[in-house]
């Protein structure tokens, strides 16, 4: 039979780690997601100057 006091301990332990796991996946999540949100928001700034470029050099976007 373990102690009030022991599971007391193991229980508040185990909150802990998990609540440490749990805020390291969340982390890990929205991290990946605002990097790829950056990175799409970065093609999409790249891909309009190449537009804005070739408008600018040809007059027209028929061939582009």
């Amino acid at each position: 039979m373990r102690s009030l006091r022991t599971k007391l301990i193991l229980m508040t332990l185990i909150t802990g780690v998990a609540g440490v796991i749990l805020t390291g996946f969340w982390v890990r999540f929205m991290t990946l997601r605002e990097f790829d949100r950056l990175r799409l928001e970065q093609a999409r700034a790249t891909y309009t100057d190449e537009v804005v470029r070739y408008y600018q050099q040809y007059g027209m976007l028929n061939d582009f």
